[in-house]
């Protein structure tokens, strides 16, 4: 006797902890994630019974039919306020609801009451009959099997009954239990009701159960791209892994601007750019993606060629050298209006035949814009090797004429010499007298 006392005390402490935790809903929504509250409302209506029974002990719940086919069936209704709800910790997403009832008596092995939902909260416990009673959702929330006896508690899953109430924006909703099954006793199975006197800690309990949000959302970037752009206008496009309340982006780490979704970059100078996209989950968590770098470059590449000049060439092979003012992605040269032939970087034109010759380099930058150079005219001629320019025939003729003068002015001058004779005796002698005086 004296141990079942004990398990009766122990019984009645812990009931009594789950009902103060419902009254004290703000101290067990931060320690343990949960919110339990009591309905304002319950009854139950009796096919046969025109008298409400709101505010008795007892909710009963019964499906028979006596030996005259006269059919006896009791439902129960309970209503639940969902104005806690704000008071929930900033970020909290509800994750499950369960409804609790305590049995006091039950006479069937097995029977099955269903949990269904009821978007016409305008019944009170005061005037609810089964004649006047709203229809409810057909679908069962929950079904639970309650077995012979009393004294224990059942419980039902009825999250979507309280999301469906909460996304309609609704603070109150409605559970209905029915019996899924006959019984095999003509005997109600009985429940506890918010009303009653003598056993309080067993009142019906509705416990919400949530998690608080501390996750920022994620966003990943669709465009831009890390990567040039030829045009201005330039689509903004990304994902987000939840909902949002708010969304922003930042341009060249500029004041945030805010959008509602994807949306287009016009107007964008010329240069270097970065972007970063800001999102506000529904829980206030703030999450940002990664900056992307791009550029918008929508003018052509500058193409400057070295070689070949427009001059004349004495071999079939010229070196083609060029300058481009920023990088390429591809490369070509046209010759003489032929084909394009793609280039890897400076090379060799082999094999060119005489004559005028033209040439064009292009250059496609990595944002797509095609450039070209100023066309180079220049000429090939291998046929006249041995012919010296004019210079060099001026030179050779003037030492050719200096030689051959040379040559003469030695040869008449030796004739001169060989001409002239000796003085002869009388010749001596009269100036050797005119000397003398």
């Amino acid at each position: 006797m004296h141990s079942a006392s004990l398990v009766i005390i122990l019984m009645v402490i812990s009931v009594a902890l789950r009902i103060v935790i419902a009254l004290t809903p703000s101290v067990e929504a931060q320690e343990n994630d949960e919110w339990g509250v009591l309905p304002i409302a319950d009854t139950y209506t009796d096919l046969n019974s025109n008298t409400p029974r709101g505010g008795e002990d007892t909710l009963e719940i019964e499906n028979w039919t006596n030996i005259l086919e006269q059919r006896h069936i009791k439902l129960m209704w309970l209503k639940f306020s969902l104005g806690f709800l704000p008071d929930l910790p900033k970020g909290s997403v509800i994750t499950g609801a369960t409804l609790q009832l305590y049995c006091l008596s039950s006479y069937e092995d097995t029977f099955s009451i269903s949990a269904h939902s009821c978007l016409n909260n305008s019944w009170g416990e005061s005037s609810l009959i089964y004649s006047n009673m709203p229809s409810y959702n057909a679908t069962p929330l929950d079904s639970v099997q309650v077995k012979w006896g009393g004294s224990k508690w059942y419980s039902w899953r009825v999250l979507d009954a309280v999301l469906q109430a909460v996304n309609n924006g609704s603070n109150v909703f409605t559970v209905v239990l029915q019996p899924d099954n006959m019984m095999k006793m003509a005997l109600p199975i009985q429940f506890i009701s918010r009303d009653t006197t003598t056993m309080p800690w067993f009142k019906p309990l509705l416990t919400i159960y949530y998690t608080v949000d501390t996750t920022p959302p994620i966003i990943s970037f669709l465009s831009p791209e890390n990567k040039a752009y030829s045009v201005k206008v330039v689509p903004l496009t990304f994902t987000l892994s939840e909902s949002t309340s708010w969304i922003g982006y930042s341009l060249d780490r500029q004041n945030n601007v805010t959008i509602s979704g994807n949306t287009t970059l016009v107007n964008l100078p010329e240069g270097a750019h970065t972007i970063t996209v800001y999102a506000n989950d529904t829980a206030g968590n703030m999450g940002h993606s990664n900056m992307v770098h791009f550029t918008v470059n929508t003018l052509p590449p500058m193409i400057g060629i070295l070689s070949p000049e427009n001059k004349t060439y004495r071999i079939s092979s010229v070196s083609l050298s060029f300058t481009v003012n920023e990088p390429t992605s591809w490369v070509a040269y046209r010759l003489d209006n032929k084909a394009n032939t793609t280039l890897a970087g400076n090379t060799t034109l082999l094999g060119l035949s005489d004559g005028l010759h033209s040439l064009i380099v292009y250059a496609k930058d990595t944002a797509g814009n095609v450039g070209a150079s100023q066309i180079v005219y220049f000429s090939i001629n291998t046929q006249q090797k041995s012919v010296l320019p004019p210079l060099e025939w001026i030179i050779i003729i003037v030492a050719v004429i200096v030689v051959l003068g040379g040559a003469i002015g030695f040869v008449l001058h030796r004739k001169r010499k060989s001409s002239v004779k000796p003085p002869s005796m009388l010749t001596k002698l009269l100036f050797s007298l005119n000397t003398n005086a």
